[in-house]
């Protein structure tokens, strides 16, 4: 996150509260100074895309299940290095591709012509549970924006067809397309590139419009791809392809935890959901396709407000469908020791209602710890009979050890837990101070290093804390965090070679300390003011441009 403000004061012995600013919005974290005010404020600065799914094999609740009571074990044993993948959330505009249907990511919009209104949010009345759209006045249309394929990037032309169930009739235009096509069960159309268009720029989506529906039989399962693309793909074969440097991949962004919703077994998404970027995300089946079909562990982010039905019904589809070599991460919530997350909230509204501590953010911190254990422990019921599969992670605060020792040390927590992870990003003040103007790339890069080094120092303690307490530590995400809001050095030096340079070192140095999964944020994503996170910008964009993708494929190869 950018800081655009920040202010520290000691409140009592060993503690000090630090408020920061960004925008509208405001965060408090009291933390524990563990030697003088100085360190600590040293070291806050410091194949195919086919795949056969089993949506209605039945997932069995246990009645009653019996309440384990675990010893404490060995340290469990690392894998040793391995990359993993943090993956974007859906969306329409984000410069990936997911799914081989390009309408996944979006909402429903309508036009209402004899009011003048030609693009606004569809009205929830209009909406059936699934998702589709259940009566249209005259003069109106329905509205879904199409994902832009990826070859329009580089500057190639597109076949789209676009099919439906049901009885009804679609359009499609809002943009460079001709040759279009109706059909008695969808529409055909060529979409254009922008001629001269920078390959990394935004596309404006095309509309496909609902402009008859049946209330009877009404359209429903749209799905639209490239004429060229197997009809039976869920996901677009080069976005499986995307994973080879990776062995672990994380849905958190996926399954929208950071917005904090409520999630019930009965409302998630399934396969029959038309929008897969709702409360959370892609329906479990997919993310299990997905896993499967990449060959790689899956690591799930689970809501706080996901109720125990949920977990327990959700934690039996993952056992029973997850291909059974393959280790299966899991998580409560993300980040709730984050003031700016809504999780962080609630945790320290309910640990200070539970008088857990007197001070909001280290009750919010032994909420996180008892939520945890109760949590986990549906887990460890879930997979009794297969405790090996799975890896129970608590996420913790890289710069601040002493966070994870109130998670660890709260009773009965690390008996549930398998491993301990933050994230290690570098670069995050490296616009501060005398950087604030600075246009010298040579000396922004030399200051990197020293904020990695920083970072892996704060790992350190982290680590030596984790094996007090016989666990793993890990990376939850990885990467460099430079933001400026100024101007744009920040997408100059992600795309420079020396971004190159740094994340070989990076991975290099993370390997010889802590050997163990680093989880890199993220996979791909199109760059803006806010960050330039993603590996790459575009699907195939070629490494010559995309130096931090460059790097992670040359480091992989060497761990195979």
């Amino acid at each position: 996150m950018l800081i655009a403000a920040i202010s520290i004061a000691v409140i009592g012995t060993g503690y000090a509260e630090v408020t920061t600013s960004q925008s509208s919005t405001m965060a408090r974290t009291i933390v524990a100074i563990p030697v003088s005010f100085a360190t600590f404020l040293s070291m806050m600065l410091g194949g195919s895309g086919s795949v056969t799914l089993n949506p209605s094999k039945p997932t069995p609740v246990v009645q009653n299940p019996p309440v384990l009571t675990p010893t404490p074990a060995p340290k469990p044993a690392g894998v040793g290095m391995q990359l993993g993948v943090n993956v974007n959330a859906q969306s329409y505009w984000s410069g990936q591709r997911s799914f081989s249907n390009l309408l996944y990511a979006s909402t429903w919009a309508l036009a209402e012509t004899k009011k003048g209104i030609y693009f606004e949010a569809m009205p929830a009345e209009r909406l059936d549970a699934s998702g589709n759209v259940k009566f249209l006045n005259p003069g109106d249309y329905g509205i879904k924006l199409i994902t832009p394929p990826p070859a329009l990037r580089f500057g190639k032309p597109v076949n789209i067809r676009c099919t439906f169930l049901g009885k009804g009739e679609l359009s499609a235009g809002n943009g460079p397309v001709n040759n279009v096509v109706t059909q008695s069960n969808g529409v055909t159309f060529t979409w254009h590139p922008v001629a001269g268009a920078d390959p990394t720029a935004y596309i404006e989506p095309i509309h496909l419009r609902v402009v008859a529906t049946d209330p009877s039989n009404p359209v429903r399962r749209l799905d639209c791809r490239e004429t060229t693309a197997s009809p039976d793909a869920i996901f677009d074969p080069a976005f499986i392809a995307s994973f080879a440097p990776y062995r672990v991949v994380r849905f958190m962004e996926w399954q929208g935890v950071n917005s904090n919703n409520k999630v019930t077994w009965a409302t998630r998404a399934t396969v029959n959901t038309e929008n897969l970027s709702g409360p959370d995300g892609p329906p479990l089946e997919y993310l299990v396709a997905l896993a499967n079909q990449a060959n790689v562990d899956p690591w799930f982010s689970i809501s706080w407000n996901a109720d125990d039905d949920y977990v327990r019904r959700y934690a039996t589809y993952v056992r029973d469908n997850v291909d059974p070599s393959h280790k299966i991460y899991v998580e409560l919530s993300n980040e709730v020791w984050n003031g700016q997350f809504p999780v962080y909230r609630q945790a320290a509204t309910e640990g200070l209602a539970a008088k857990l501590a007197g001070d909001e953010f280290k009750a919010a911190m032994l909420r996180y710890a008892q939520k945890t254990t109760s949590f986990m422990k549906i887990w460890t019921e879930v997979f009794a009979q297969q405790p090996n599969r799975i890896v129970r992670v608590v996420s913790s605060q890289n710069a601040n050890p002493w966070v994870a020792e109130q998670i660890l040390s709260f009773p009965g927590t690390a008996d549930y837990v398998d491993a301990l992870a933050t994230a290690p990003y570098f670069g995050h003040d490296a616009f501060n101070g005398a950087n604030a103007t600075a246009q010298d790339l040579g000396a922004l890069f030399a200051s990197l290093k020293t904020s990695m080094d920083a970072a892996f120092t704060s790992s350190q303690g982290n680590a030596d804390l984790a094996a007090k307490y016989k666990k793993r530590f890990i990376a939850y995400e990885a990467g460099q965090h430079l933001v400026s809001n100024t101007d744009e050095r920040h997408l100059v030096m992600n795309r420079d070679p020396r971004m190159g340079e740094m994340y070989a070192r990076y991975l290099a140095a993370w390997k010889a300390r802590f050997n163990d999964v680093m989880m890199l944020y993220s996979d791909t994503g199109s760059y803006s003011r806010y960050g330039a996170f993603p590996m790459m910008e575009y699907p195939g964009q070629p490494l010559a441009q995309a130096p931090k993708a460059a790097a992670v494929k040359t480091f992989a190869s060497t761990l195979k």
